[in-house]
């Protein structure tokens, strides 16, 4: 795919009426509001986009194009982790990698620019940071013997990929180390092999601050006013908040309302967490 546009990319698995669907309308929404000139990207396995399309999802409309990328057989976390580590060998020129759970309320445009191969925001907080590493991410790499380094783990919801060699390079890694985990551990989660081939990698790795991908159920405010809200709704940790709320609505036929997301960009930190806004 060529294109002189700035790109935004999402990968979305779906039933085509489930809340991961929603959630990518949301998201979607709030960057048209926030970076209206950045062109938006959904890649989908087969199985999603014609799920999508037998259910006549308004999400069909919503972006400007779609990638339907073919995948081996699977559940819904192996078909979408297989697309998403192969987004640097599945799209040319620069592009900015995306959630579906998160929430876009400031210019992001700015990350084009930077001098490095590739970008990304340390998981969780700085003061996790200082911390082992836990649950199945640590089990992965213990189980693989992945060298990482943990107080550079970085969170795989928002990446900024340079057109440059060595990104195709440490994509191209992390989706072999990814392939590696799926077929030896049966584990699908994404970020011990991307953690491992940032360990290794040949690239320039930007390490953005959490302004750019603000986890808003570990961190606090903060005293920067943050681009990108990231709600982890996969999370274990029981959070509800207005994004996965207004999710919810738009998954059984809300219309969807920009001033509503409009509104929803100003709200201060200390009402992100309220579920029924």
């Amino acid at each position: 795919m060529r294109t002189d546009r700035l790109q935004a990319v999402f990968s979305l698995t779906t039933t085509g009426t489930d809340i991961y669907a929603a959630m990518t309308r949301l998201a979607i929404a709030s960057l048209r509001q926030s970076n209206p000139g950045l062109a938006v990207v959904v890649a989908c396995d087969n199985r999603s986009l014609a799920a999508l399309k037998a259910a006549a999802s308004p999400l069909l409309h919503e972006a400007d194009r779609w990638l339907d990328v073919d995948v081996p057989p699977g559940c819904a976390t192996f078909r979408n982790r297989h697309v998403k580590t192969r987004l640097r060998e599945l799209i040319d020129g620069r592009f900015l990698f995306l959630d579906s759970d998160l929430f876009i309320r400031g210019s992001i445009v700015g990350l084009f620019e930077l001098d490095a191969d590739v970008a990304a925001v340390p998981e969780r907080s700085p003061a996790s940071s200082q911390q082992p590493l836990s649950g199945t991410d640590a089990e992965i790499i213990a189980a693989l013997d992945w060298p990482v380094d943990p107080l550079r783990y970085m969170n795989g919801g928002v990446i900024y990929y340079n057109d440059t060699s060595p990104a195709r390079v440490f994509a191209r890694n992390w989706h072999l180390n990814w392939q590696q985990s799926a077929e030896r551990l049966q584990r699908y989660v994404d970020q011990p092999a991307l953690n491992t081939a940032l360990h290794s990698m040949p690239a320039e790795l930007h390490v953005l601050p959490q302004a750019y991908n603000h986890q808003v159920k570990w961190h606090d405010a903060g005293s920067e006013l943050p681009a990108i809200w990231h709600y982890n709704y996969t999370s274990r940790r029981e959070v509800g908040t207005c994004f996965e709320s207004y999710a919810r609505e738009l998954q059984h036929g809300r219309t969807l309302d920009r001033y509503r997301v409009a509104a929803m960009a100003s709200l201060p930190f200390d009402e992100l967490l309220a579920g029924d806004r």
